[in-house]
């Protein structure tokens, strides 16, 4: 894997701190536009499009992005840095900080899960991944896009505007990694929940007040075992929050990294 075919793209303030976005499942690295337009002025920010994904030319693999991410990092910082996933992309980000924690030095986790975790709750909203992969097999891409976009998670707490953004990004989605057992096996031999939890790394899970009940459920199971963690809960919100409610999801990453930098200088 090259890291040069990532299309990785910086923008907002050099001197700020460093902070790498990884975007979801059928998204591209501009879902994340207007929340890097309400950090821009204060922080320095990496994003890229993930392997089989938007314009990236590698092949889809989710058991591998965490390693090709670590790869990539090489050309951010050698230090660690601040590393925020959305949905599946929170779900590479703890992988990352769970195999490479000297490259994560805080981890912001936005409607995410994480491997090693079993739910007690039940998601009535639940994604039919089979019903997707046979529309991706058979070639119906509007179909399959069009499904995606009625499901909750796309539209609780979205706005007229969101929903359009959100619907220009799906319609780049190509699908590939649901045409490829390797893009959609989620399979993980690591308990990343058991490892971060006890790690004590700086954490902080943004969840839209419709978020699905695992997902709050396993913030709130984080927040028990790691003392350096932290909810940010946005009311009106749903799982797309990022894109609904970018200036709101800015307002918590920032209080977030404020309040870690700051005990960051008092440790040191």
């Amino acid at each position: 894997m090259n890291p040069s075919n990532s299309n990785l793209r910086r923008r907002g303030n050099r001197q700020g701190q460093k902070l790498l976005l990884i975007h979801g499942w059928a998204h591209d690295q501009s879902i994340f536009n207007n929340l890097c337009q309400a950090l821009e002025s204060d922080y320095n920010l990496y994003s890229f499009d993930r392997l089989g994904y938007g314009t990236s030319k590698l092949a889809p693999n989710l058991a591998a992005e965490h390693q090709h991410i670590n790869q990539l990092m090489g050309a951010i910082d050698d230090d660690p840095v601040a590393v925020l996933g959305f949905s599946q992309g929170a779900r590479i980000a703890s992988r990352l900080a769970s195999s490479y924690p000297h490259r994560v030095r805080s981890l912001i986790s936005c409607g995410g899960i994480m491997d090693g975790y079993a739910a007690q709750a039940t998601d009535p909203h639940a994604i039919d991944l089979e019903r997707l992969k046979r529309l991706a097999e058979t070639g119906d891409l509007a179909g399959l896009r069009q499904d995606w976009l009625q499901h909750y998670y796309c539209t609780a707490g979205m706005n007229p505007k969101a929903t359009e953004k959100l619907r220009h990004i799906t319609g780049n989605y190509q699908a590939r990694d649901l045409l490829t057992p390797a893009g959609h096996d989620f399979n993980f031999p690591d308990n990343t929940f058991s490892r971060l939890s006890q790690s004590q790394l700086p954490t902080l899970f943004v969840n839209g007040e419709y978020e699905s009940p695992p997902r709050c459920e396993l913030a709130d199971s984080y927040m028990t075992e790691n003392s350096h963690s932290s909810l940010w809960q946005i009311s009106g919100a749903g799982h797309m929050a990022v894109l609904s409610h970018p200036q709101q999801v800015a307002e918590g990453i920032r209080t977030f990294l404020n309040q870690t930098n700051r005990e960051s200088t008092r440790q040191s």
